[in-house]
């Protein structure tokens, strides 16, 4: 399920019912891997979107940064992040119980590329109804597109992919 969502989202990001597309299951699962294998087919299909692959964590050390009074570079952050078609933004959890300003910041950046018709990728190792002190609204918007959970494949699905493997080299 996720791997044809992030397929149809590839070809056609912003425009499907996928957006945002929310990838979550156990850690070791291929969340990470998907997003990758998404965002380079949109390039592949879209050359001349902005696609950006970012760690949730990587996204609050920015936020901070962009805080620091000496810097003052809030807006630019806020605009920079505007300015993307498609957002790929792993590990989601990160943001539950990080200040209100960060949720705020994520808040805005959402609703504009939403509004816009650009595409939101997010993945997480939970759904969001398990995603503690994240704000509500925020919640609600993660489940206005698709959910797919990657769930662990079986004994046989895992003998299949090594075979395959093996082969291919």
């Amino acid at each position: 399920l996720a791997r044809s969502a992030g397929l149809a989202v590839a070809k056609n990001p912003g425009k499907t019912a996928f957006n945002p597309l929310f990838i979550y299951s156990q850690t070791g699962l291929g969340k990470t891997h998907l997003c990758h294998a998404i965002g380079l087919e949109t390039k592949k299909y879209h050359p001349n979107l902005v696609v950006l692959y970012v760690n949730a964590e990587q996204f609050v050390q920015q936020f901070l940064s962009s805080c620091n009074p000496q810097k003052n570079t809030r807006r630019d952050f806020i605009h920079f992040y505007q300015m993307i078609d498609v957002l790929i933004i792993d590990d989601i959890q990160f943001l539950s119980g990080k200040k209100a300003a960060t949720q705020e910041a994520f808040f805005h950046i959402f609703n504009h590329l939403h509004l816009n018709g650009k595409q939101i990728i997010m993945t997480s190792d939970r759904p969001p109804v398990e995603l503690k002190d994240v704000e509500e609204r925020m919640l609600t918007r993660f489940k206005w597109g698709m959910l797919a959970e990657l769930e662990s494949p079986d004994k046989q699905l895992r003998r299949d992919i090594l075979t395959h493997l093996v082969r291919k080299d």
